[in-house]
């Protein structure tokens, strides 16, 4: 869903080179892990599987529009429950082999908060750790609302058109047909003439300006490997408020994208009346393997524990207690998309895992959860950081003995 621009725009950091079925067999279970669903899954009487590549703009992919109005109907949109999918994608052409792109998207669909931008990074994050990639950097912008948007653009215009006699002539002409998409290649080229451009977070309003700073807090809370570049830049058609790309550094010193994405809810428009608030992340890779798998059998395991948070911090803990089960190996279920208690420990009833673990503000603060058994109802208190190896030793305790 995320549109990615063509390979020049990434300069000379080469996108990491995986197996496409590799990838993603492996990918996918760390997405499911967090919530995420094939979008196969959802669309079950659209399921095909083809070799055939995609088109290159990931956004025209056919599901997408099905995804949106499918959720437009659910239950889950009127109670504020975001849909999590994630689709792979081939974006180049199948005769260039050595130069594919092949992307894993993540979006998330329904909730306008930072909490989803903060769940699509960790997961992302998530991804990249399981094939070793764990020396990152997220950068991380904002471009505001529609009127930060109106407001920049007026601002940069002007100053680009006293400049227009030291312009090349393919900018020149450019700039007279359509000054906004001039601007927007400047700053994905990172032109030298964006210097004398004032950037976007300059121009943000109050509730853009505070949409942005609590996702930074958040950033900064879950101890995230942030920095602020305020010309990361994206088409304001397409994105809305956020931005950000992650990037591998490498041994010899270079970096890596390895991802990018955004807040996408004016895109939302092209395919349902109205729009939906979304964000996504497309991990994106290189592959000489012309084929694409994406019905993926999800791996069904029973979750050993259920995540339950009351609160803000609460939420931002859980999230993170997921990615310590994923690294522990250990099946978890959680609710992370749900706010109301009732409606928590009503899905984990229905999950029927052996542990609860309930995290709510005071805990939060103390990074410690309570464990329950839900066949006892005994409970007992344990750090945040302990509880995979709690659990791996109750678990143990507890498994028949081979004879």
């Amino acid at each position: 869903m995320i549109p990615l621009q063509t390979t020049n725009t990434y300069g000379n950091m080469e996108p990491v080179t995986l197996q496409t079925a590799s990838f993603f067999k492996r990918a996918v279970h760390v997405a499911e892990h967090y919530g995420f669903t094939n979008t196969h899954t959802i669309l079950r009487d659209q399921a095909t599987e083809s070799p055939l590549p995609l088109a290159f703009n990931a956004s025209t992919h056919g599901h997408v529009p099905h995804i949106l109005r499918h959720y437009m109907k659910t239950e889950a949109r009127k109670a504020r429950q975001p849909l999590l999918f994630y689709t792979p994608t081939i974006v180049s052409h199948p005769k260039t082999p050595q130069d594919r792109l092949s992307t894993l998207t993540l979006s998330a669909a329904g909730v306008y908060d930072p909490l989803t931008e903060l769940t699509l990074l960790k997961t992302a994050l998530g991804i990249l750790d399981e094939f070793g990639i764990r020396n990152v950097t997220i950068r991380v912008n904002s471009i505001g609302d529609s009127d930060s948007i109106a407001r920049f653009m007026r601002e940069a215009q002007t100053r680009l058109k006293e400049k227009i006699g030291e312009m090349s002539a393919d900018h020149a002409a450019l700039f007279k047909k359509d000054a906004h998409a001039l601007i927007s290649q400047l700053f994905t080229e990172r032109h030298d003439s964006v210097s004398e451009i004032p950037t976007p977070i300059n121009f943000l309003t109050t509730p853009s300006r505070k949409y942005f700073r609590d996702l930074l807090s958040l950033l900064e809370y879950a101890e995230l490997p942030f920095e602020l570049d305020d010309k990361l830049f994206g088409d304001h058609r397409v994105y809305t408020q956020t931005l950000y790309e992650i990037y591998a550094h490498q041994k010899d010193g270079t970096k890596r994208l390895v991802a990018r994405g955004g807040r996408y809810d004016p895109l939302t428009k092209k395919h349902i009346r109205g729009t939906i608030p979304a964000a996504g992340i497309a991990i994106i890779f290189k592959t000489g393997d012309p084929r694409l798998s994406v019905t993926q059998k999800k791996r069904t395991r029973k979750p050993c524990a259920c995540i339950v948070h009351i609160g803000r911090e609460a939420h931002i803990k859980s999230i993170t207690l997921v990615d310590a089960f994923r690294k522990a190996k250990l099946p978890v279920s959680q609710c992370l998309h749900l706010d109301r208690f009732s409606d928590q420990m009503a899905y984990a009833q229905e999950q029927k895992p052996k542990y609860m673990l309930i995290i709510g503000q005071k805990e939060a603060m103390q990074n410690i959860a309570i464990v329950r058994n839900t066949a006892t109802q005994s409970q007992t208190i344990i750090p945040l950081a302990n509880i995979p190896v709690y659990l791996r030793e109750q678990i143990t305790k507890t498994a028949p003995q081979r004879a």
